[in-house]
């Protein structure tokens, strides 16, 4: 990259990281496995899209495909967390993950537009 292309990049992710401040998920993926299946590093990944990047349709896009794309893309969304807090001492940010899959979902959530397939 460029010298100007790898400060737009850095400027990106110094934006990304004030606005995710401590809440930013890194995918570390050390909270796996979830006792219920939820894939919590996607699911902070699409908040860290939307809320770091300001992707909010993207992420939205790609969140309400969950359970709704076949067996190319995740089958459970985050309001199948059951709060049983099993991922945050696993967490090495000290992520309060179930708060963060609960204001993922919210934040997310949306009817499904109708896909061109299935």
């Amino acid at each position: 990259l460029s010298k100007l292309e790898s400060s737009a990049l850095q400027n990106i992710e110094n934006l990304a990281n004030e606005r995710l401040n401590t809440t930013k998920c890194d995918q570390c993926r050390f909270c796996l496995p979830c006792p219920s299946d939820i894939p919590i590093p996607e699911i902070l990944r699409l908040r860290n899209i939307s809320i770091g990047y300001g992707q909010k349709e993207f992420a939205k896009e790609r969140y309400n495909l969950i359970g709704r794309a076949g067996h190319w893309w995740e089958e459970k969304n985050a309001s199948f967390c059951l709060d049983c807090n099993v991922c945050v001492p696993k967490c090495p940010n000290q992520l309060n993950i179930p708060y963060l899959l609960k204001e993922t979902h919210n934040l997310l959530l949306d009817k499904p537009q109708k896909r061109l397939w299935g």
